[in-house]
């Protein structure tokens, strides 16, 4: 069985695709344009069907952010369930959808010091609130047509080529901050804790959750956290990137209302036994640290 990862360039779907052997989508999907990228969708679904065969479906696509427009998280929605529907109505045989959302977005309200599957959800941002709204389309696309859902609540990812122009990707910052010496302002205070997971765990654990998915029964769609497990503050991971590189980070603390929609901590703890990460921090900082040095070096760091 073949699985299709819609995202597959990003830092989630390249992991995927890795994982699971999956393919990406055989065409560029215009994202800037709801019609566009609709169109481009819907020859993949075309082309999966002349392919034949059995498939599952990885959505790990999102051109949305924390601090992006009304506008832009209904486009991201309006696309996903645009697909959902003419995969139904002219794709092959699905065996299971993966979507992958947002555990920080969704938590971002709730009480509760470490949240796991049954926490309940409580979003504080129009990004969070539509994130949930992706959820429920996929839930009611998979109780319409029997196909099991996994919905991929991932913590803070990070990793080596982590798209920067988008207002994310914490980690990836400091270190471009580091090595260009270049000023980096921050919008949370030195002693705001999030889980960082490593792009290839996030990956890894999806592909062994999507076998475990495939054939299974259709009551309600999987709710599943994938998270690292632990916490680390910004203060931390500058003491960490110092003592990898020696190098010293210039941060610049500021305060916009953006901070508004950042809780002072964001802790995770998957209630799934074989959600198990095998990079440390240290580890996965290295990593991010010595693929920009090399791009750094080839002149590709700007």
């Amino acid at each position: 069985m073949r699985t299709l990862v819609v995202g597959s360039s990003g830092l989630l779907g390249r992991q995927v695709r890795s994982a699971t052997g999956g393919v990406a989508t055989p065409i560029r999907i215009r994202w800037g344009s709801i019609d566009a990228a609709t169109q481009d969708l819907s020859d993949t679904v075309a082309w999966m069907s002349s392919e034949g065969g059995s498939w599952r479906v990885a959505w790990c696509a999102g051109f949305a952010s924390v601090g992006s427009e009304e506008g832009a998280l209904r486009a991201e929605t309006d696309v996903l369930t645009r697909f959902l529907a003419v995969l139904a109505e002219r794709g092959p045989a699905v065996r299971s959808l993966f979507l992958a959302s947002s555990a920080g977005a969704v938590y971002a309200g709730t009480p509760q010091p470490v949240m796991d599957e049954m926490a309940p959800v409580a979003p504080i941002s129009a990004y969070g609130e539509w994130k949930l709204r992706q959820e429920h389309a996929a839930a009611e696309w998979s109780r319409a047509y029997s196909v099991p859902v996994l919905a991929g609540r991932i913590s803070n990812l990070f990793g080596p080529g982590q798209d920067l122009g988008k207002m994310q990707g914490l980690l990836s910052r400091i270190v471009r901050a580091a090595l260009l010496r270049q000023p980096l302002t921050v919008f949370v205070d030195l002693d705001t804790r999030r889980d960082y997971l490593f792009a290839v765990d996030a990956g890894r654990i999806i592909a062994e959750a999507l076998d475990g998915l495939d054939d299974g029964p259709v009551d309600e769609p999987t709710i599943r956290i994938i998270a690292a497990g632990h916490t680390t503050t910004v203060g931390e991971i500058v003491g960490e990137l110092f003592r990898i590189s020696r190098k010293r980070v210039p941060v610049v603390f500021a305060r916009t209302p953006l901070t508004e929609l950042q809780p002072r901590s964001l802790a995770f703890k998957s209630l799934y036994a074989d959600s198990i990460v095998r990079t440390t921090l240290p580890v996965g900082l290295r990593a991010v640290f010595d693929d920009q040095l090399k791009a750094l070096q080839q002149g590709r760091l700007r």
